[in-house]
Parts: C-alpha cells; sequence; structure tokens
C-alpha cells in the first residue's frame, strides 16, 4: 500500500480529534466542557427538586387553609342559624358546642 492510500480510519480519527497538532487541548477543551455541562445540569437538578418540594409544601398549605376556611364558614352558617333561633353557641378548639 503507497503512502496516503487506506488511511481513511486514521483521518477520520485525527478530524474527530482536531488533528495530532493540539488533539490533546482539543480533547481536554471538550472534556472540560462536558464537565462543565454537567456540573450545570446537576445544579438545574437541584433547583428542579427544591421546586418541587416548595410546590408540594405549597398544594398542603393550601389544602389545609381550604379546610380551615370551610370549617369556618360552617362554623358562621351554624352560628347565625342558632343565634335566629335565640341560642349561643360556643367554639372551642374542638369545634362547635351549643349553650344556652
Amino acid at each position: 500500500m503507497r503512502q496516503g492510500e487506506g488511511g481513511g480510519a486514521s483521518r477520520g480519527y485525527r478530524n474527530a480529534v482536531g488533528g495530532f497538532r493540539g488533539g490533546a487541548e482539543a480533547y481536554e477543551g471538550r472534556l472540560s466542557a462536558m464537565n462543565e455541562t454537567a456540573e450545570e445540569l446537576e445544579l438545574i437538578g437541584m433547583y428542579v427538586d427544591q421546586l418541587e418540594d416548595r410546590l408540594a409544601n405549597y398544594a398542603l398549605a393550601r389544602k389545609e387553609a381550604e379546610a380551615s376556611k370551610f370549617e369556618c364558614e360552617r362554623l358562621a352558617l351554624k352560628s347565625e342559624k342558632e343565634r335566629r333561633r335565640g341560642r349561643r353557641v360556643q367554639v372551642s378548639g374542638g369545634g362547635a358546642r351549643e349553650g344556652t
């Protein structure tokens, strides 16, 4: 085989790594960029995890607030109903109790 023939594979390799001259530097540059990208993706993943936690906490707090609002509205209606009947409703931590 003459020089320059059949060297397609090595030419392809040389082109893939930036040629033999500067190939190591090009490889290290790409490796550095890949490491930076991996670090950035890890940071993004951490932010996504924090956001998911915050959304879950918000959903729980909203559900509790809605339940409290419903209970307040229920007690207000019951109190109004009892007031119209002439009774007083005592409200304590355990819920409403009828009084005289």
